[in-house]
């Protein structure tokens, strides 16, 4: 059940950023409206419930940090596709502390995502006015992919990040 879930919501999603992409390439605006539509259609899909994309330890036992483990970071982008952030170059450091939040133990998907598009929109708002537009389409579809699409690399970056540990060794 939980990755049908996972496979429609992300194709609802996939198909929603692409009706975004076409609104704003026609110049219809909306970017704000547009944004809370997906941002509302995912969370209804639970695209923000960390019930559905939760890291668990096998048998009961409990996740602490891996010690020796190194949090990564790929950039803007996940499973080969990269954002084009030149436009907006700092918006790899949002990436980089997404990816860095996914990848430290016992992190709450939904914390790492709702601070990843903050620190976008953050980015946007020192623009000038005439690049804000743009710049918050793009930090949506960023987060908006994210929240879709980001799961599987939360667990795997989970599952590097933690030990799974029985009750008594700890």
């Amino acid at each position: 059940m939980k990755t049908s879930m996972y496979v429609y919501r992300s194709f609802l999603a996939l198909i929603l950023q692409s009706i975004q992409i076409l609104v704003d390439a026609q110049g219809g605006g909306g970017d704000a409206m547009m944004g809370d539509l997906i941002g509302g259609l995912l969370n209804a899909m639970g695209g923000a419930d960390d019930s559905i994309c939760k890291f668990e330890c096998p048998n009961g036992e409990t996740p602490v940090p891996n010690k020796g483990h190194v949090p990564t970071s790929n950039g803007c982008g996940s499973f080969g596709i990269q954002f084009d952030t030149s436009a907006i170059p700092k918006m790899v450091e949002c990436c980089d502390k997404h990816d860095h939040c996914y990848d430290t133990c016992n992190k709450l998907r939904s914390d790492c995502d709702k601070k990843f598009q903050k620190c976008l929109l953050n980015k946007c708002e020192k623009l000038k006015s005439k690049e804000q537009k743009a710049c918050k389409s793009t930090a949506q579809l960023m987060s908006s992919g994210s929240a879709a699409l980001g799961c599987e690399s939360y667990l795997q970056s989970q599952k590097n990040a933690c030990l799974c540990k029985r009750n008594s060794e700890l």
